[in-house]
């Protein structure tokens, strides 16, 4: 089923009332289809397609609001305009499996991928950023940008109620744990967790929420599993004997804020019931602390 081109023009909150505003978006189906954003300014267009139109068009105007859409062409002419010039059109409306076919189609006879013509980055549907790796420039920014941007308690709530009870299939947890695995922490993010200050009431609050709890006998299983046949290489045995010639002694402070001194930080952790590894890492400034515990470390 194909609408006519135009059927639907983003209103702006400078230019309407919030019930003209509302009565608008309620305009634009929740089903799926083609659209299309064009700057009015320029005359560029850029083509999408989704299985939901009026969610995607809220995720799009609220992105470019926040300075923090994922294509760049796009962002910098709403930055350069005003929000008023851009208007958003609903061309088509098709069956969800057919939504990149169409949109393909689209792709083609209006060759919004050209620079002079529209945002579009690749002539592709299915191509958008798969394959696409930013580099460390790029990643370092992104996450500056999020830095300071606090989420809603009505969005957290939200987010909690949807996945309440979710159960997450065994290859789904597979490819969580795989993208975890490659994360790379960037510079400015240790430097931030090595600078974090937590309140006594965070403090509290995770120490209150760690109590009593215990691995079970299956994960620990899956932790040796995990660790068994490791080869720990020459660079990190070095590492490890230039730590233990130093002779630190730990400053170790407990979730309900009594300090111990330690020279074997490896056996108060074991008499504390405590993670090692989790507890060097804090001691070392990579955490900013394990369980509410906080470790320092003096020569």
């Amino acid at each position: 089923m194909q609408t006519s081109t135009g059927a639907f023009n983003a209103y702006t909150r400078s230019n309407h009332s919030k019930d003209e505003l509302q009565m608008a978006i309620s305009n634009i189906p929740r089903t799926s289809g083609v659209y299309k954003i064009t700057c009015t300014a320029n005359g560029k267009i850029y083509i999408g397609s989704s299985v939901n139109l009026c969610k995607r068009f809220k995720d799009h105007f609220s992105a470019l609001r926040n300075n923090r859409h994922f294509n760049p062409h796009l962002q910098r002419a709403w930055n350069n305009y005003s929000e008023g010039v851009f208007t958003f059109e609903v061309i088509e409306l098709v069956m969800p499996w057919a939504i990149l076919d169409r949109e393909n189609y689209w792709l083609k006879i209006l060759k919004p991928y050209q620079h002079d013509i529209g945002f579009n980055i690749s002539p592709k549907a299915e191509a958008g950023m798969h394959g696409r790796k930013h580099n460390l420039d790029s990643r370092t920014k992104m996450s500056k940008a999020h830095i300071g941007v606090k989420t809603s308690p009505e969005t957290i709530a939200k987010r909690s109620a949807a996945n309440t009870g979710k159960k997450r299939s065994p290859e789904a947890r597979m490819k969580m744990s795989l993208a975890a695995k490659g994360r790379i922490i960037l510079p400015h993010q240790i430097e931030m967790m090595k600078n974090r200050v937590v309140s006594l009431e965070t403090r509290q609050k995770i120490s209150i929420a760690f109590k009593g709890k215990k691995l079970s006998d299956e994960h620990r299983a899956k932790i040796g599993a995990g660790n068994k046949g490791k080869v720990v290489s020459e660079e990190s045995r070095a590492k490890v004997s230039l730590n233990n010639r130093h002779q630190y002694t730990y400053i170790v402070t407990s979730p309900d804020g009594e300090e111990a001194i330690t020279k074997n930080l490896k056996q108060f952790c074991i008499g504390k019931d405590v993670c090692y590894t989790s507890m060097s890492e804090v001691a070392r400034g990579l955490l900013p602390l394990h369980k509410g515990w906080i470790v320092r470390r003096i020569k």
